[in-house]
Parts: structure tokens; sequence; C-alpha cells
């Protein structure tokens, strides 16, 4: 269903960058595939935090974090620079990739074990 509608918007003449956002029905390694394959961005609300707890577990996080937390944390983060990328749109952000990559070190840098 993502697929065809990023198809969709693209044969309506969409030429910008496409956003996808959905709930927990769509946070889901599919979905986000289809919108890396088409070059869309994505905030979804991923229910699933097993990824973080093994990360804890391996000793990658933070012993002291939550699992839920730090997957909620970083969902956060993410949903809170894609609405401001989108709803404030003409603000001079620069460089939106690299603005994301910052974000995302930043985060996981608050998140790293020591």
């Amino acid at each position: 269903m993502v697929a065809q509608a990023i198809t969709t918007a693209r044969a309506a003449g969409v030429s910008g960058l496409i956003t996808v956002r959905g709930d927990s029905a769509y946070g889901n390694r599919a979905v986000i595939r289809v919108c890396r394959r088409y070059g869309a961005v994505f905030s979804l609300v991923l229910t699933r935090n097993s990824a973080v707890q093994r990360a804890i577990d391996a000793g990658s996080l933070r012993a002291d974090l939550d699992a839920t937390r730090g997957a909620i944390f970083v969902w956060m983060g993410m949903h809170g620079i894609t609405s401001l990328l989108i709803s404030l749109s003409a603000f001079p952000w620069g460089d939106h990739d690299e603005l994301i990559r910052e974000m995302c070190e930043l985060q996981l840098r608050s998140l790293a074990a020591s």
C-alpha cells in the first residue's frame, strides 16, 4: 500500500521529498524497506523494542536504560525533527541529511554505554 501511494504521488507529478507517517500498524520493517527503496523519509510509531533490549544486553546501550523508554526516546527525537522539517520548511535548516544524521548521533551518544 505504501509503495502504491508513493508511486501514485510520483505519477501525479510530485517531485519533492515524500514523507510517510504512520501509527503502529505501519511501524515495521516492510514499510521501512519500501520507504528506503522509493526514497521517502518516514516517521512511524515502532512498538517493538527488542532491538533496543538486545543492544542493552550486548552492552552497547546503558545498562540502566529501560528498553521501552529508550525506543520512545528515539521515536520522539525522530518524530520531532521530521515534524519540524515539514512544518517549518522555510526555516534555514541547512542540509537535511546532515541535520538528521547529527540528530541520530546525538541520540545514540546519550544512550550509549560508557
